[in-house]
């Protein structure tokens, strides 16, 4: 029960599931924040992976650039992936 929870919490601090309120007893439902058509495995698992980042301090020179560089080539080449299907179609 505990890995549910952590896992639809990581979900809602990404912005990709809402939490809906059914009653006051803390009942919790959950839908996609986005349009379903929108989420494929490669944007899920780049919002998962830039959650948080925006609080993190980095120093900015010339490793981190090139650091930072490979991992957006990586990401283009999995958006471009065959594998990058619907999460719904999985």
């Amino acid at each position: 029960m505990r890995l549910a929870r952590d896992i639809l919490q990581d979900l809602s601090n990404a912005n990709l599931v809402s939490i809906i309120h059914e009653n006051e007893e803390k009942e919790r439902l959950y839908q996609p924040a986005l349009d379903v058509n929108r989420l494929t495995v490669s944007y899920v698992f780049s919002r998962l992976d830039k959650k948080g980042v925006e609080q993190i301090m980095v120093i900015r020179n010339k490793d981190y650039e090139k650091d930072h560089y490979n991992a957006r080539k990586i990401d283009k080449l999995i958006a471009k992936s065959d594998a990058n299907i619907l999460i719904k179609d999985l």
